[in-house]
């Protein structure tokens, strides 16, 4: 669903984001979500902020500052996407007119729903110049096709010791197409990351995890 909503020019998007974020912070209590899992947006608002303040002054950027803000966008963007997905689009408690506020098409009803992902992505790493290129395809397949009804994988991980728990894993992305790109700094070279995958459908719905796979940064 969230796709589609978020738009692509930085103008535009910028007034998306700033109404979405500012609009459903004082909900978040009352849809059932929690700070912690909306600190993630809200970090990366400040990111955004500045980085497109910078590139929106013609006599003073410079390609760098235009190139940093696009990058930016996708990334602030994608973060957008699975919240939405997640944690908006089929919760109960917002009401129609609460979708518009937060700039979000209201569902006429029609559509047939997506059926909650039950495979799991198998997932490889392939270690670049600090970089991992996280490619995945469904269990059982030859092919990168998604399973029926899916918008894509999504992509968390941990670095350092292996995770005990899901719990300490972090976001990384919702990619909708395999692999996924994911670079680094050089004071991480050395670091060990552990993945792990799931799909996620269109109305925001997960699947089971993959299993976890590891690969150090080189």
């Amino acid at each position: 669903m969230a796709k589609g909503i978020i738009p692509r020019g930085h103008d535009e998007f910028d007034v998306f984001q700033n109404n979405f974020t500012t609009t459903v912070e004082p909900m978040l209590e009352n849809l059932g979500i929690s700070t912690d899992s909306f600190k993630a947006i809200t970090d990366e608002k400040a990111i955004w902020q500045g980085l497109y303040l910078k590139a929106s002054n013609p006599q003073n950027r410079t390609q760098a500052d235009v190139l940093a803000r696009n990058g930016e966008q996708e990334i602030y963007g994608e973060l957008l996407r699975s919240f939405i997905n997640r944690f908006i689009t089929n919760n109960p408690e917002l009401s129609d007119a609460d979708r518009e506020r937060l700039g979000l098409h209201v569902s006429d009803g029609l559509r047939t729903p997506s059926p909650v992902p039950v495979t799991v992505p198998v997932p490889s790493i392939s270690i670049g110049y600090q970089q991992h290129t996280i490619s995945f395809m469904d269990e059982g397949s030859s092919s990168k096709a998604k399973p029926a009804g899916v918008h894509g994988c999504e992509i968390w991980h941990k670095k350092g010791e292996a995770p005990k728990s899901d719990s300490e894993l972090s976001f990384v992305a919702t990619d909708t197409a395999s692999p996924h790109i994911l670079k680094f700094d050089s004071s991480e070279v050395g670091t060990m990351v552990y993945y792990r995958l799931r799909w996620v459908n269109t109305r925001g719905e997960v699947g089971p995890w993959s299993a976890l796979v590891s690969a150090v940064i080189g």
